[in-house]
């Protein structure tokens, strides 16, 4: 019974009335995935952060330093291909159709020497390929120390 006599109403309305304030549910929802999002995104700016930016300085910025007197920096492809045999065979560095193991001690001549710092090297796989030995070659290259590893499209063959 009602404290004012009768009896309570039990339809839609009257239990709607007595919830004070919107539903907070679905703004929680959100909340938490735009968080999700947020937070997944920031895991891609990171590297972002490394990148260089060749810009000229500006005129109240210092003058560069000399360049040194060593070789100039370089820059030399190293193609990757498949042979008949199934093999990946590597031009470049010197190298003509050899072995990834002849590039591997060919890279540990360059180690050695120090002539590394000074090379950016672009890896150009054919199509054919294998995926490991793309990375294998990345990875010797990373290992030898040159100033820069990249990988590039292989242009078309030439047609017949």
């Amino acid at each position: 019974m009602n404290p004012r006599g009768g009896f309570r109403r039990r339809d839609a309305a009257s239990l709607a009335s007595r919830d004070f304030g919107p539903n907070m549910t679905p703004m929680v929802d959100i909340v938490m995935v735009i968080l999700i999002f947020f937070m997944a995104g920031s895991a891609f700016i990171g590297p972002e952060w490394f990148l260089t930016v060749g810009m000229a300085p500006g005129a109240g910025a210092a003058k560069p330093a000399e360049p040194s007197l060593d070789l100039p920096t370089a820059r030399t492809v190293i193609r990757l291909r498949t042979d008949a045999s199934g093999a990946t065979v590597v031009t470049g560095l010197e190298l003509a159709d050899a072995g990834i193991d002849a590039l591997s001690a060919r890279l540990d001549e360059y180690l050695k020497s120090g002539a590394a710092k000074s090379v950016h090297v672009v890896i150009e796989p054919a199509q054919a390929s294998r995926y490991q030995d793309v990375i294998r070659v990345y990875d010797l290259c990373q290992r030898a120390g040159f100033a820069g590893v990249g990988l590039a499209k292989a242009a078309a063959p030439p047609p017949p």
